[in-house]
């Protein structure tokens, strides 16, 4: 309760309801309920930006776009969608025998988890690693890093959840066309085994 005190403390009071009072604020758990800060109100080395006025969105998509990377994905959570400003999310589907073009991600870190079949990934500055990927599986990219994704199988489906902490993650997808076909005939050997 002693840092609910201090920080109430420290806010500019014209940041506040006129109404609300210290007592409230504690109250709520340190959760004022119509505190409203203005946009990127800085409080210390943190900044509060307001989205107490943001609507939850739920989505329901049927609809596949052709990511940038050649892979259909079912839209998710993305700035268009649902209005988010530092996440999207999307179910990647790649279908028998899919295969993404080889790229990598401006600035931006990426986290996959499989959901069903088996997802070959080649990455690095040679797409020189490989990892998979299966259902249960957690997977990081960190930003800049080159790779290459695909279905292990060529008579059953692969699908994951890529999220990236960009909501306009599909304007900073680079293809690296260098790259492609580097792997091509590891990735028909993995297929094999």
């Amino acid at each position: 309760m002693r840092f609910v005190a201090m920080f109430f403390d420290a806010l500019n009071p014209s940041d506040l309801d006129p109404d609300l009072t210290r007592a409230h604020f504690e109250f709520s758990f340190g959760m004022p309920r119509r505190f409203r800060p203005r946009p990127n109100l800085k409080l210390g080395v943190s900044t509060v930006s307001n989205t107490a006025m943001r609507k939850v969105v739920t989505l329901h998509s049927d609809n596949t776009d052709a990511a940038v990377q050649g892979v259909p994905q079912y839209v998710g959570i993305t700035g268009n969608s649902a209005g988010s400003t530092g996440i999207a999310m999307n179910l990647t589907a790649f279908g028998p025998g899919g295969k993404a073009k080889v790229h990598y991600h401006r600035d931006f870190e990426t986290a996959i988890y499989g959901i069903s079949g088996r997802i070959g990934l080649y990455h690095g500055a040679q797409l020189e690693e490989y990892c998979l990927i299966e259902s249960g599986t957690f997977c990081f990219i960190p930003p800049g890093v080159p790779h290459i994704a695909f279905n292990l199988s060529d008579s059953a489906p692969a699908t994951a959840i890529s999220s990236r902490n960009d909501a306009a993650e599909q304007e900073n997808v680079a293809l690296v066309p260098e790259l492609e076909g580097l792997r091509d005939k590891d990735i028909e050997e993995k297929k094999r085994r």
